[in-house]
């Protein structure tokens, strides 16, 4: 079986500032090159990631479309 590095990615980053949300970087995961599902990641002002409010450990669904695709 490969390694997990080489069968998830992150694709398609993107800086969001947009007006009814603070500013975040979205992003699509896939799993084989197949693209199972997005979040976000919230930007402090020297566009960082904040650490403490991570979307991949409240968003149950996209990990479990990964680990889905994982064992299938």
């Amino acid at each position: 079986m490969s390694e997990l590095r080489d069968r998830i990615s992150i694709v398609n980053a993107r800086i969001n500032a947009e007006i009814d949300l603070p500013s975040h970087v979205a992003f699509d995961v896939a799993v084989d090159g197949e693209t199972i599902g997005s979040s976000l990641e919230w930007l402090d002002e020297d566009h960082g990631l904040v650490r403490k409010d991570c979307h991949l450990n409240v968003n149950p669904d996209v990990l479990e479309t990964v680990s889905d695709r994982l064992q299938a």
